[in-house]
């Protein structure tokens, strides 16, 4: 006699624990082989080695009067001694930003905003030697903006002054290049002016474009530290000399010629912990790494979300604002990605342990750190990041969901009863969590504010409300989460914070499971 199907859960219920996902978003693993130490999505929670915190907040520190007026550019003055400055690039000149406020008028005129800077000191001073590949290089001394050209003191020769990008400090000579070219030029040793010397490079560039950044590293190789100069072409060309001196044929050699991808943004470049890193439409890359002829997979520090940062190359690469920024303070890399509507995101490392995550919420133009402080620029508005516990006087709105889990039981159908998230919290705040089944993406409706239990349905799962009301406390509540049973289980959390500190370390769960049917 044929006996029935079983299909019901056992009855009895059992603990399951899974740490927070301390090891960031990935998009590039197959879902069935992460664990819970890993995120599906995590937008403004930051990962850290003890857990997930809720990300920090930014505060206004000016704007502009004038509506029409964007902010595109951040430069920081950092001197031996006296006041550093904050500068801010607008479509009509340089601004002082570094007081805050309401600003006007620019300390410097222009006409494009993309302004680039790099501080060097001389036995004349402390320097910000600017361009911006329109207006003439120009140069600031604590105290005064001198316009650079052939009979300016200094005087700056050898180089069209209206055409000069980016330029960038090696071994104690600035290097520069003109926009539209495939040669770089460079000055004395600690000069700020002088006649620039050519030197170029298009008889190695077999794809042709033009030059887009510069930059350079230092490199521990085996045999001992190697001094390294980088030219990226439009066309993804990298071209890697190393030495000190380009006059000199004993001090100034040609590494090797490396394909890298198309770099994205005005400032694709970044150094971190010693390495040299350039954004392209393949993720972000290490240059040391390159050198080694690692490949290209080999060599990127973004594989876990490779695929969502060449998707979003993908879509939105000819949007201006892409751009890579480290924060040492934090060991914390920024990658700046635009997304239309002068909106963006943020793609962050943790460089510390390796863990993606992604800020949402403060739509940056630009990036520049002054200290330890962290600075960006979105239209008429100079913002300080990762300050305070709001985004200026906004919420933050963070959310997460974790790789799905099988409960140590694969194969079998499971039900989640009760859920406790173990946390650190400081001031109070509207909690929802849910639960989707079987590889579900899910889907949020609803409100933050007025969602009850068992009121809002979220794909396969109904969201239980909650608000944290513990100062400075571990919180650890048990909480039902209706929901239908699943072969695997996927935790999500999203919260509106404004005025408080969040750090999760882990979940704890009761479940029932049962058989396969």
């Amino acid at each position: 006699m044929r006996s029935p199907l079983q299909t019901s859960l056992r009855p009895s219920s059992r603990p399951h624990s899974s740490v927070a996902p301390y090891k960031g978003w990935n998009t590039a693993s197959p879902q069935a082989s992460l664990n819970e130490a890993f995120a599906l999505f995590l937008d403004n929670f930051y990962p850290v080695a003890g857990g997930v915190e809720l990300r920090k907040g930014s505060r206004l520190q000016a704007t502009h009067t004038d509506s029409t007026r964007n902010f595109r550019s951040l430069m920081h003055y950092s001197p031996v001694s006296g006041t550093d400055k904050l500068f801010a690039g607008a479509e009509d000149g340089i601004y002082d930003v570094t007081a805050g406020g309401t600003v006007s008028a620019p300390v410097t005129a222009g006409t494009a905003n993309t302004w680039q800077g790099v501080n060097i000191t001389t036995a004349g001073g402390n320097f910000l030697w600017c361009c911006n590949a329109t207006d003439k290089c120009r140069v600031y001394n604590g105290s005064t903006w001198t316009l650079l050209d052939g009979t300016s003191t200094p005087a700056l020769s050898g180089v069209d002054t209206l055409k000069v990008q980016q330029a960038t400090l090696f071994k104690r000579r600035l290097f520069m290049f003109e926009r539209n070219s495939l040669s770089f030029w460079y000055l004395g040793v600690n000069s700020i002016g002088g006649t620039a010397v050519e030197f170029p490079v298009g008889a190695l560039c077999s794809r042709g474009g033009y030059i887009v950044a510069i930059d350079s590293w230092t490199y521990e190789a085996s045999d001992g530290p190697g001094d390294f100069f980088a030219i990226f072409t439009s066309e993804g060309q990298a071209i890697v000399y190393q030495g000190t001196d380009p006059s000199s044929a004993a001090d100034w050699a040609l590494v090797g010629v490396y394909d890298v991808g198309t770099p994205l943004g005005l400032a694709p470049t970044t150094k971190v912990n010693g390495d040299l890193c350039i954004l392209t439409v393949n993720g972000v890359l290490s240059m040391s790494r390159i050198i080694k002829d690692a490949g290209i997979a080999a060599a990127s520090i973004s594989g876990n979300i490779d695929p969502t940062l060449q998707a979003y190359a993908l879509e939105n690469g000819a949007e201006f604002g892409w751009g890579l920024q480290y924060f040492a303070a934090q060991s914390m890399l920024i990658v700046n990605v635009p997304v239309g509507l002068k909106r963006s995101w943020q793609v962050v490392l943790n460089a510390r342990t390796g863990a993606w995550c992604r800020f949402t919420g403060m739509d940056a133009e630009a990036w520049t750190v002054g200290g330890t402080s962290l600075y960006f620029a979105h239209t008429t508005k100079v913002c300080e990041g990762w300050t305070g516990t709001d985004d200026r006087g906004a919420a933050i709105i963070a959310k997460v969901q974790q790789a799905p889990t099988y409960f140590n039981a694969a194969g079998g159908r499971h039900f989640v009863s009760l859920v406790r998230v173990n946390a650190n919290v400081a001031g109070s705040f509207p909690l929802q969590l849910g639960l989707a089944r079987d590889f579900s993406a899910g889907s949020y409706s609803g409100s933050l504010t007025t969602m009850t239990q068992n009121v809002a349905l979220w794909d396969t799962a109904l969201w239980d409300s909650a608000v944290w009301a513990e100062d400075g406390a571990s919180s650890s509540v048990w909480r039902s989460v209706a929901h239908f049973p699943g072969h695997v289980i996927s935790f999500k959390m999203r919260l509106s914070a404004k005025g408080v500190a969040f750090t999760w370390y882990s979940t704890d769960y009761i479940l029932r499971s049962g058989g396969m049917l």
